[in-house]
């Protein structure tokens, strides 16, 4: 019956907005033309302040399913949560303003046996300078069960930590209390992805794709969190993965993805120390959290840069400190 139909949608796209006007009509365009049209469209305009909160109006004003936000700037995280607190639909999703999703994105999704206790993920694809990349990790389509035997799998999935590219069960959201972190200006994500990932059972991979754009543009640099955020980011994501792996019965020692990313998360505290220009005694310390064992183990440095860093790190003081301090400024790539 069409009636109920209207009463509450299947899903709930919660967009965070700020200052998106370049890219944000493609991705709203590409939500409009979804083959599957029984969802709710959150648009959450953070006080932007170039044309993107006309541009949310006027989509609202034109399709019923969109609806528009306007709350001063909090930032992102605080604005998906207020996203999360008025969706009606029975699952969220997140899509960030500058990307975009193919046509059966949700359809995908809706067509599957719907399970509470499932998370659906959906594969992405980088888009840089128009040019259309795998994403770094690509899984197998089908359903990988949070269990004992599953470790390798499951290590691969929990670095997917974004909230883009994934479905989650509004009730398990919203009875675990499980929201952004706004404390925070990094990872906020993968930790919130890590705390829903601990109440669920199983992980499906679906077919369709996610198109997630990668601006060519410098580094924050002025932006860089401070290292207290790395710090409590890294020592609440290893406790949830702690979790995680007790309470599925799980094999401690076959979560190396998860641990070089948190190892990584430590090394970003030793960089914002040395950039930010904290104290003598604050750098210290954090050049004590970050031991050169758990480098040795745990620290995948990718590029040349990332190389040279890690062999710094493994210097002895005070010859490590004096070279961290000369390059402080390089460090934030």
């Amino acid at each position: 019956n069409d009636m109920n139909y209207n009463l509450s949608p299947l899903i709930s796209i919660i967009i965070p907005i700020y200052n998106g006007e370049k890219y944000l009509k493609v991705c709203l365009d590409s939500i409009l033309a979804e083959t599957y049209t029984h969802y709710e469209l959150i648009l959450v305009d953070d006080g932007s302040t170039d044309t993107s909160s006309q541009i949310c109006d006027a989509y609202a004003e034109s399709d019923s399913r969109v609806i528009t936000y306007h709350i001063s700037n909090g930032g992102v995280s605080h604005a998906r949560n207020y996203g999360i607190n008025v969706a009606k639909g029975g699952w969220i999703t997140f899509i960030d303003c500058d990307d975009w999703i193919t046509p059966d994105y949700l359809k995908d999704f809706a067509s599957q046996n719907l399970e509470p206790s499932t998370l659906y993920i959906i594969q992405a694809d980088k888009v840089e300078n128009g040019k259309i990349k795998p994403w770094p990790y690509l899984y197998k389509e089908g359903i990988c069960k949070l269990k004992a035997g599953n470790e390798r799998i499951i290590d691969k999935l929990l670095v997917y930590g974004t909230p883009w590219g994934k479905f989650f069960n509004s009730a398990v959201v919203k009875e675990n209390k499980i929201l952004f972190d706004e404390q925070i200006s990094n990872h906020e994500d993968t930790l919130f992805y890590f705390e829903y990932i601990r109440r669920i059972k199983n992980i499906r991979i679906l077919s369709s794709r996610y198109y997630y754009r990668i601006e060519s543009t410098g580094s924050l640099s002025k932006n860089m969190a401070k290292y207290q955020d790395f710090l409590y980011s890294s020592s609440r994501i290893t406790d949830e993965l702690n979790c995680l792996i007790q309470s599925n019965g799980l094999k401690n020692g076959n979560f190396r993805r998860t641990r070089h990313l948190i190892q990584y998360i430590k090394t970003k505290a030793i960089r914002s120390s040395f950039f930010r220009n904290e104290s003598d005694v604050e750098k210290e310390d954090v050049l004590k959290i970050v031991n050169r064992k758990d480098i040795l183990k745990y620290y995948r440095p990718t590029s040349f840069r990332a190389i040279v860093f890690m062999m710094v790190l493994l210097l002895f003081d005070p010859l490590r400190k004096q070279i961290l301090l000369f390059f402080r400024y390089k460090l934030n790539k």
